[in-house]
């Protein structure tokens, strides 16, 4: 059975990193895929050049709306690729920001796969909430009700635990087992 996990955080607490440690560890096939990607896409054709800065952030964030707005296209497109993942047992995170996308997106999970286990998971870090300024998809992750809170407040060492206990939470072999 697939096992999907809705990771969210404001920029720079760990995702990746965690995402990265969760693919180290697990005995299962994983992937990472991002509601934002295809608006990074879009963005770069309409002048964007990667950068990561506040005005940055709020342009992406404001297309992403549009996007979702007008006809759920970051939604069609995270179903779109987990469609395409071929392992029936696999670990897939996707990552996405705004509470109403999330909610979206599980209730579109929910009625059209019946063989994927779901979970949500919160990623912070004390030093990083005052980065999320001027963009609805940063200021509001902790709008929504997750399953699981991790704080990344530790070494990476210490995420590494982290990220073989939630393995272990949500059913999924470890290669090191904990």
């Amino acid at each position: 059975m697939k096992t999907l996990v809705i990771i969210n955080g404001q920029g720079g607490v760990g995702k990746d990193t965690f995402v990265d440690l969760c693919a180290i560890n697990s005995e299962e096939k994983t992937y990472s895929f991002s509601s934002i990607a295809p608006i990074k896409i879009l963005a770069k054709k309409l002048g964007w050049n990667d950068e990561k800065d506040e005005k940055s952030r709020k342009f992406l964030s404001d297309l992403k709306k549009l996007s979702a707005d007008y006809n759920s296209f970051p939604t069609h497109y995270l179903i779109y690729s987990i469609e395409r993942v071929p392992e029936e047992n696999a670990l897939i995170f996707v990552h996405i920001r705004e509470p109403n996308q999330i909610k979206e997106f599980l209730n579109t999970i929910q009625e059209e796969f019946s063989n994927i286990r779901l979970f949500t998971l919160l990623l912070a870090k004390t030093d990083v909430s005052s980065l999320a300024i001027g963009n609805e998809s940063d200021e509001n992750v902790y709008e929504y009700e997750y399953d699981f809170f991790i704080l990344n407040d530790g070494t990476l060492q210490e995420l590494e635990i982290e990220s073989r206990n939630f393995l272990k939470f949500i059913g999924i072999p470890n290669i090191l087992k904990c």
